[in-house]
C-alpha cells in the first residue's frame, strides 16, 4: 500500500471526518479531488519533478491558495524527495483546519494571497489557483515558482484569468522560465489551463 501516491484510505477518513465535523463542506470537499483537479496536480507535480527544483535538498515548499492540499500533498511527498517542509496558506479557516488534519507534519497559515502576501521565500512556490486571486507579480517571490491559471471565465470565483500563456507571463513577473505549457481545463468545453515554472 505504501507504493500508491494518493492515501485513498487516507482521503476516505478525512471524508468521514469532514461528514461529522464540518458537515457543510462536504461536497466541496469533494471537489478537491475531482478528475480535473487531480489532472492539473499531476501535471504541475510531473514538471516540478524534471525541473532544477528537484535537486535541492531539504526542500522547504509552501503552496498559496492550497484549500486542502488534497491531491498535491500526497504527490509531492511521494514524487518529490528531501522534503524539509510544505507550508500550505489560505484564506478559507476551516479548510485549513482540514487540511491540518488531514496532513501530518505540514504547517497552515490563513491569510489572503492578494491582501496579507506581500513576500514568499521557499525552494519551492506553488499556486495552482492564479485565478482566484491578484497578479502574482506583486509579491516578491524568492524561490522557483510553479504556478497555473486558465481561461475558464464562467465560473465567479474566477476573477483574474488569463487568456495565455503570454499574458500569465506577465501577471506572474517570470521571466527565467524552466516550463511553459498549456492543456485542456477538462472535457467539457474548450478552455485552456496554463502552466509555468521558473523564477520572477
Amino acid at each position: 500500500m505504501h507504493k500508491f501516491p494518493i492515501p485513498f484510505w487516507k482521503l476516505s477518513n478525512a471524508m468521514l471526518h469532514v461528514n461529522h465535523y464540518y458537515p457543510h463542506r462536504v461536497k466541496d470537499f469533494a471537489k478537491s479531488f475531482s478528475e480535473n483537479q487531480v489532472m492539473a496536480k499531476s501535471w504541475l507535480v510531473e514538471h516540478l519533478v524534471m525541473s532544477p527544483a528537484a535537486s535541492i535538498k531539504n526542500k522547504q515548499i509552501v503552496i498559496l491558495g492550497s484549500w486542502y492540499g488534497t491531491v498535491l500533498v500526497p504527490l509531492l511527498r511521494y514524487y518529490l524527495k528531501d522534503i524539509s517542509s510544505i507550508n500550505l496558506i489560505d484564506y478559507d479557516e476551516e479548510a485549513m483546519k482540514i487540511a491540518k488534519w488531514m496532513h501530518e507534519d505540514i504547517i497552515t497559515e490563513v491569510k489572503d494571497i492578494s491582501f496579507d502576501v506581500k513576500k514568499v521565500e521557499a525552494d519551492i512556490i506553488i499556486n495552482t489557483s492564479c485565478e482566484h486571486m491578484w497578479h502574482m507579480k506583486d509579491i516578491e517571490m524568492n524561490g522557483i515558482c510553479a504556478f497555473q491559471s486558465n481561461d475558464f471565465t464562467q465560473e465567479d470565483a474566477h476573477v483574474n484569468c488569463v487568456s495565455s500563456l503570454q499574458e500569465f507571463k506577465e501577471q506572474t513577473g517570470i521571466t527565467d522560465i524552466h516550463y511553459e505549457g498549456e492543456k485542456p481545463f477538462d472535457d467539457y468545453n474548450d478552455c485552456k489551463r496554463f502552466m509555468l515554472i521558473g523564477r520572477q
